[in-house]
């Protein structure tokens, strides 16, 4: 370049010093546009690195993170947390049977649906619907639409009635689930059971089957009604007989009152 610059300048008649600091301008306005021109050559490769890794960590959160959780209840207890693209990224066990169904069979990074017909075709929770156990389904997202397409899926391609398919739209059941120890769907037939036995604990229904929480629930209902009757019939026994008598009915009152 400089010979170029050199050669244009012999023809040229001028004072030798104007002549040099031309020359030496123009050299050095070229260098800088060479160095300006490499270095966007060298930036390229590093944006288009940087680019690709922000891709990558977007789609790598993106599919880490769940947007829904969807609980089975037979006896065994399982919560499947499902991200975005509706793959399972989490498993929990909840029981014993539980951690025995997640090693027999492994479903995690796949779609909900096979994930839950697999575990459903496990020896563990096969064993209990041979039994007369009930499923059930509970999804957490407060997601409508979502929901509605989930339940849809699964009473239709996994054989679950869709009368055993319920939402979940409140994140502080799911909160208050998990620090009982209890899943999503068990806590949700528990707050049931203790509407009618109020006497019942989450430690009591950890290993019961949905069945036996489902029947406990229909006895305690029917137990509650009539019990509510005889708090009605204590109130007049009370007034007129005396308080140890009312005392006792007086509380099947209240009792009524809870159904």
């Amino acid at each position: 370049m400089d010979r170029k610059i050199k050669s244009a300048f012999d023809g040229i008649h001028a004072d030798s010093s104007l002549k040099d600091n031309t020359k030496e301008f123009l050299a050095k306005k070229l260098y800088e546009k060479e160095k300006v021109k490499s270095k966007r050559f060298r930036l390229a490769p590093a944006l288009t690195c940087a680019v690709i890794m922000l891709t990558a960590v977007i789609g790598y959160f993106s599919y880490t993170t769940p947007i829904m959780a969807i609980s089975l209840d037979v006896n065994p207890s399982i919560e499947l947390q499902v991200n975005t693209f509706n793959k399972i990224v989490e498993v929990t066990p909840y029981n014993d049977d539980a951690e025995n169904a997640v090693l027999e069979t492994d479903v995690k990074n796949m779609n909900y649906q096979d994930g839950i017909n697999a575990l459903m075709d496990s020896e563990i929770i096969s064993d209990c619907l041979k039994n007369d156990n009930l499923v059930e389904i509970t999804v957490a997202t407060d997601n409508s639409d979502k929901y509605e397409k989930v339940k849809a899926n699964l009473a239709t391609q996994s054989g679950i009635s869709a009368n055993c398919i319920y939402n979940c739209e409140n994140n502080e059941d799911v909160k208050k689930a998990h620090s009982l120890g209890l899943s999503l769907g068990k806590y949700r037939a528990f707050l049931e059971l203790q509407e009618v036995n109020p006497e019942i604990t989450a430690e009591e229904v950890k290993d019961m089957t949905m069945r036996e929480i489902r029947d406990l629930t229909s006895e305690s209902s029917g137990s509650s009604e009539q019990a509510g009757s005889a708090g009605q019939n204590g109130q007049g026994i009370r007034n007129g007989q005396g308080s140890s008598q009312g005392q006792g009915n007086g509380q099947g009152k209240q009792y009524g009152k809870n159904n």
